[in-house]
């Protein structure tokens, strides 16, 4: 019978008989595996028994049960058919990946590191326990785990080809079904962490049973890994992690470049219907104050090559240490001055509150008044920093990168950032500008195109000043036209529904301080009012030169031009608010990264089958 199977088929999976004697007999290393064959029943002919000797642990869940049974009807043996218990997970590698050779001249051949453990697996079908199965080079002692390989020296490395799990956590396996399922969820019907582990446990019958529930934790933890894998592996990044706080250290990494480079749009994955909604032609930005994040509450100048940058709030933008009001470097610093470093110690030490007064529940929205932010600044300024301590708005936003290119025009940007002329009372617009007694972000600045392709993003600090949306749209905008022949810059459009108030700053209104031809970049576009905000002006200037239809005029072939493409995104954006402000800023940011990134894949997806990608009900969502 076995001469009518695929002989080599069987042989490529005679790991599992070496499993099940592992399993068996306790050995730790393959050497005793083999000393333990003495113990088996001849139920197997020499080549087969050969064969398994020199075989390893790369096992297939199906193979198992499948290969004791073409054992007994060959044979006639009696043996029991293996349990599920004995289904072995293992990394995907047989041989070492660092080049080792053995005396032969091959390459080295792993060996079982542990004695094999119990691991739970996630998939569709439920939680099944399996055996995780870990493996060692003898001559290098790189360590080869299901996800990773490496040592402690030098670091652990992901392997080059996806598994089809995640590993969330030392217990549990996560099937890649269940984690795409997730994101699907999160960005079609915002499914919180904790709202698909009560749906997983719920649709598995957990709730009646005596299993283990499916907790928030573990729903977490296998999307930061999967999803720092996707990005990792998208960006072709090679990164070495020593542990598992090296996770966030790498998403702060993440961010770093992130803000500095604009999201992908390839001219082939622009078709004909994103066109016709202007993309290519068409952006347009505004700010999303609903997305929010707890910050320092420490005060931090900007500063470029030591001078300092005006017009830019001056707040320390790091994550807060957990259970403080500061970040790590300024948290060492109050210490050190023996100054109480929680939000309401530090309040009650500044003198903000009495000591005897009874601490609110929800003292942290409590309005920041001006006598109360002078103590607060009191006690800062008898505090000496460090330059180095902290991060400032202008490094946080990655707008730090463009403007040193031009350090010696820092003064002349920064003071140019302030209105030309008094703002004028018919256009007026609420920056959202908000002071509370927790340091909260103010949202976020967007640039969509057209079509509804988010081309790049960034934190906004204490309110939607014109200072940072300037210096942003300047950083977003050196990166595209540099890309476009400079003829064609007279044909692109930028919509802002406060462009009224941002062409007065002075800025904006000369050459900028940057080479030629990028000094006069901004005033080579066109810009607009969106068709949603423009009723709001009065003034004759936005009923005429910032009028949308003058991208009607210039483009009368687009069909289905759409200057609302950011207030669209922000009817669906929005309602991430009881998600993402919840989180640290580390994992906020990383969270709207992938959510970014993953939204342009189906935006793009949905013109490629010739949909328009699903968006709410404008009128049922308000996104300011």
């Amino acid at each position: 019978m076995l001469e009518e199977v695929e002989v080599d088929d069987l042989l490529n999976r005679r790991a599992h008989l070496m499993c099940y004697l592992y399993l068996k007999y306790g050995s730790r290393d393959v050497d005793r595996i083999l000393r333990t064959m003495a113990k088996v029943p001849k139920i197997l002919p020499s080549k087969l028994f050969s064969d398994i000797c020199e075989s390893h642990c790369q096992v297939q869940d199906e193979a198992l049960p499948r290969l004791f049974s073409l054992l007994k009807d060959e044979y006639g043996a009696t043996i029991e058919t293996p349990s599920e218990d004995l289904c072995v997970v293992s990394p995907p590698t047989a041989v070492c990946l660092m080049g080792c050779k053995d005396r032969y001249g091959e390459r080295k051949k792993l060996e079982v590191h542990h004695k094999l453990s119990q691991i739970r697996y996630l998939s569709f079908a439920g939680i099944s326990v399996k055996q995780k199965c870990c493996l060692r080079c003898k001559l290098c002692r790189t360590n080869y785990n299901l996800n990773m390989f490496g040592d402690k020296t030098n670091g652990f490395k992901l392997y080059d080809d996806r598994r089809d799990f995640i590993e969330a956590s030392d217990e549990y396996l996560v099937d890649r079904n269940v984690f795409n399922l997730q994101w699907a969820l999160a960005q079609h019907c915002w499914v919180s962490f904790e709202g698909f582990a009560e749906s997983l446990s719920d649709g598995f019958g957990m709730l009646n049973g005596s299993q283990d529930l499916i907790d928030r934790k573990l729903v977490a933890n296998c999307f930061w890994w999967g999803e720092l894998e996707e990005e990792l592996r998208e960006e072709k990044k090679d990164v070495v992690f020593f542990n598992r706080n090296d996770r966030e250290l790498c998403m702060r990494k993440i961010e770093t470049d992130r803000c500095k480079s604009l999201y992908h749009h390839a001219a082939i994955d622009c078709t004909e219907e994103c066109k016709a909604r202007g993309c290519g032609k068409l952006w347009v930005t505004d700010g999303l104050w609903k997305l929010q994040f707890a910050h320092c509450m420490f005060h931090k100048q900007n500063t470029v090559d030591g001078v300092p940058l005006i017009n830019f709030p001056d707040v320390c933008t790091e994550e807060p240490e957990p259970g403080s009001a500061f970040c790590p470097d300024h948290f060492k610093l109050m210490e050190k001055s023996k100054i109480p470093t929680s939000l309401k110690g530090f309040l009650k030490y500044a003198g903000v509150i009495r000591e005897s007064a009874v601490i609110d529940e929800d003292i942290e929205n409590q309005p920041l008044s001006e006598d109360a932010q002078s103590k607060i600044s009191r006690v800062f300024c008898n505090l000496k920093t460090a330059p180095n301590q902290g991060q400032s708005v202008i490094e946080t936003q990655g707008g730090l990168e463009f403007v040193s290119d031009q350090s010696k025009s820092i003064p002349e940007i920064s003071s140019a950032c302030a209105p030309d002329v008094q703002r004028d009372n018919t256009c007026t617009k609420d920056l959202g500008e908000r002071r509370v007694l927790r340091k909260l972000s103010r949202g976020h600045q967007f640039v969509i195109r057209g079509g509804g392709h988010i081309d790049m993003w960034t934190p906004l600090y204490r309110s939607e000043s014109m200072g940072q949306v300037f210096i942003f749209i300047l950083s977003w905008l050196y990166l595209t036209v540099r890309n476009i022949p400079k003829a064609m810059w007279g044909g692109l459009f930028l919509a802002y529904d406060n462009m009224c108030n941002l062409k007065k700053l002075r800025a904006a209104n000369c050459k900028l301080p940057l080479p030629k031809p990028f000094d006069k970049m901004w005033k080579k576009i066109n810009k607009i009012i969106d068709c949603l905000h423009i009723a709001n002006h009065k003034n004759p200037e936005c009923q005429s030169v910032l009028h949308p239809d003058r991208f009607n005029e210039m483009y009368p072939d687009l069909t289905n031009k759409n200057t609302m493409a950011a207030e669209q995104t922000f009817s669906w954006l929005s309602r991430f608010k009881k998600i993402v402000c919840a989180m640290s800023k580390t994992h906020h940011l990383f969270y709207l990264h992938r959510l970014v990134k993953r939204r342009n894949q189906y935006v793009t997806q949905c013109y490629r089958k010739g949909r328009r990608p699903l968006l709410p009900k404008r009128r049922h969502c308000k996104s300011t």
